[in-house]
């Protein structure tokens, strides 16, 4: 699967996982690939389990390539931010 470098695909991916991580219930990603949309849907129990489901809509997206490749490809930088808290908060979760 990879998404078109027009969109803000793993931006969007990652703000819905943070939005879990700070105690949302839902959160939804949308990659457009062009004339496909993959469409991310989460939700969260009270017990800090998660369940995604992919929609797959085939008239509205796909890819996630390397860090380098990804700012090449998709002209702007990874969105390194918003997966280093989501990486701090899978530490913390473990510990």
């Amino acid at each position: 699967m990879y998404a078109s470098f027009l969109t803000h695909a793993m931006d969007d991916l990652l703000a819905a996982c943070v939005a879990l991580t700070r105690g949302e219930s839902r959160a939804r990603a949308s990659w457009d690939g062009e004339p496909t949309e993959y469409r991310w849907l989460f939700s969260a129990d009270r017990f800090g389990v998660a369940n995604v489901r992919l929609l797959i809509l085939k008239d509205l997206s796909a890819g996630l390539p390397d860090t380098d490749g990804y700012a090449r490809r998709w002209e702007r930088p990874f969105p390194a931010a918003g997966l280093r808290t989501l990486e701090r908060w899978s530490a913390e979760r473990v510990q």
